[in-house]
Formats: structure tokens, sequence, C-alpha cells
């Protein structure tokens, strides 16, 4: 995805003001808009919010596989359990930045991992026995 220059922009969040976008992400720095300034100068928020989070993707990923390999001792166990943690990783890097698509992600990998890890326990302890 082609980010925009570094500049001045109308702020995603107050439409009244500009915030300095350094070319990769938005800095604290704001000031008001001057009159001069056009609407056709500000970045529209699907152009900046919609950086991805590959921690919640991985963990997404993490989880589908625990659900078709959950029920391979020890290795579904571990598979499950890195979905959950992976997803839960991803979903505490989540920022207004990030498409919110992301943060679905990493929610539905989080509940694969934990529902597969206690069903992969499962199978785990129902072969000690």
């Amino acid at each position: 995805m082609n980010k925009p220059p570094a500049g001045w922009y109308q702020d995603p969040d107050i439409p009244s003001q500009q915030r300095w976008w350094d070319g990769s992400t938005w800095t604290q720095h704001k000031k008001a808009m001057s009159d001069g300034i056009s609407r056709s100068s500000s970045i529209g928020t699907s152009k900046i919010v919609g950086a991805t989070n590959p921690a919640a993707s991985t963990g997404l990923g993490l989880g589908i596989a625990a659900f078709f390999l959950f029920n391979i001792p020890i290795f579904g166990l571990l598979l499950s359990l890195s979905a959950a943690v992976v997803s839960g990783i991803g979903l505490s890097k989540q920022s207004s930045t990030m498409a919110k698509k992301y943060r679905v992600f990493g929610i539905v990998g989080l509940i694969l991992g934990i529902v597969y890890t206690l069903m992969a326990f499962l199978v785990v302890s129902g072969i000690r026995r």
C-alpha cells in the first residue's frame, strides 16, 4: 500500500484541525485548520486506517490450523496455545491506525486458540489414561 508523503493533513479524528503525518504514522503534533486549506489535501481515513497487524493475522491462521490439527497429541496442543498467544499479542498491539478487520482477526484467533487448546488438552489427557 502506498503511503502519502509526510505533511500536514486533516486530522481523521477531529476534522476541524490538522495533524502531522510523518510518512508512516500520525504524530501528536496538531494545529488549527487554516482557511486556505482545501478538503482535497486531507488524507482519507481509508488510506491511513489500514495499516496491517501481522500478529493478529498470524494468530487467526494458527487458530484455523488448530481447528484441523488439534487432535494430534502434543503438536495440536502447542499449535492451539500458539494461536491464543499470538492472537492476544496482536490484540494488544492493535492501534487506531490499523484496519478494524485486524481486531476481528485477533478476537477470532484468540477464541479459536482457547477453544482448541482446551480440546487438545482433552485429547492429550485422554491418551495418557
